[in-house]
């Protein structure tokens, strides 16, 4: 269990702790209705805490798909469809995307990943996931690109300051339009 756990567990037994000591107070001062409303306004909030996964996998977004894919150093010229978002885990957080891309942004990617000089196939995946815990480089974005088995792979690596490291893996193939990325913030 990583301390964040233990910070974020902490944090929502003391958010429950308030709400229920604010709902006392208020009722002992006769004041029942703003002490609902304080209350139950601190257990919305909690709410929202524990389904922020939910809520992101819902709301995201073809902008924040550009974003994630910017951080791979990947540029779509056409427009796209989200197919599948999944977002899990806490405080480490994995996210899984899908979205369906135009042909020809299909062939000039598989071309970008097969023509960059550090391109190799391989028989492992997720190169980059030791460098998120061995060689943190700060405000730059490391990539690799490779193919494993039907996919043509970018992995990319990032970590803006003291911020959580960011490892996007993005895989495509020649026999579907779809593009699958992984986002994962360790």
């Amino acid at each position: 269990m990583g301390v964040g756990l233990l910070i974020g567990l902490f944090a929502l037994m003391v958010l429950i702790i308030i709400s229920t000591f604010s709902l006392w107070y208020f009722i002992r001062r006769k004041k029942s209705k703003l002490g609902i409303i304080v209350s139950s306004s601190l257990i919305l909030f909690l709410i929202a805490i524990l389904f922020m996964n939910q809520i992101d996998q819902i709301t995201h977004s073809k902008s924040d798909v550009r974003e994630d894919l910017k951080l791979a150093k990947i540029e779509l010229n056409d427009d796209f469809q989200i197919v599948e978002n999944k977002v899990y885990g806490m405080p480490e957080r994995f996210q899984e995307t899908k979205i369906k891309i135009t042909a020809s942004d299909l062939r000039r990617l598989i071309q970008e990943i097969r023509t960059d000089p550090n391109y190799h196939r391989t028989e492992h995946e997720q190169i980059l996931r030791d460098e998120m815990y061995t060689k943190p480089k700060k405000n730059s974005i490391v990539t690799a690109n490779y193919s494993f088995r039907d996919y043509y792979i970018r992995e990319s690596y990032f970590k803006e300051d003291d911020y959580v490291p960011t490892l996007i893996i993005v895989r495509i193939t020649e026999s579907q339009n779809i593009l699958e990325y992984e986002r994962i913030e360790d």
